[in-house]
C-alpha cells in the first residue's frame, strides 16, 4: 500500500494503487483537466483578478468551452461509476 498527502491535514492517506477504481477515477480526471485547460484557464485568470466566482459567471466561461450536454452525461456515467 502506498499513501498520499491530504493537504488539509499533513496526514498520509493509505490507498491502494492496484485499484481499478483509483486507476480508472485518476485516468478520467487527467483527461478531463487535458480536455478542458481552455476553460480552466480562463477561470484561473477571473479569480486571480477577482478573487471571487459567482456561479452564472462560472457557467457563463464554461459553457464557451464545454457542451454543457455532454458534460452531464459524463457526470452521470462518472457518478455510477463511483457507486458500483
Amino acid at each position: 500500500m502506498g499513501g498520499v498527502v491530504d493537504q488539509e491535514s499533513n496526514d498520509v492517506v493509505a490507498y491502494d494503487p492496484d485499484c481499478d477504481i483509483v486507476n480508472e477515477a485518476y485516468e478520467v480526471v487527467k483527461a478531463y483537466i487535458r480536455s478542458n485547460h481552455m476553460a480552466i484557464g480562463q477561470l484561473v485568470d477571473v479569480l486571480i483578478e477577482k478573487e471571487t466566482l459567482g456561479s452564472d459567471k462560472f457557467r457563463v466561461i464554461l459553457s464557451e468551452y464545454v457542451d454543457t450536454s455532454k458534460e452531464q452525461r459524463e457526470t452521470t456515467a462518472w457518478t455510477e461509476l463511483v457507486t458500483c
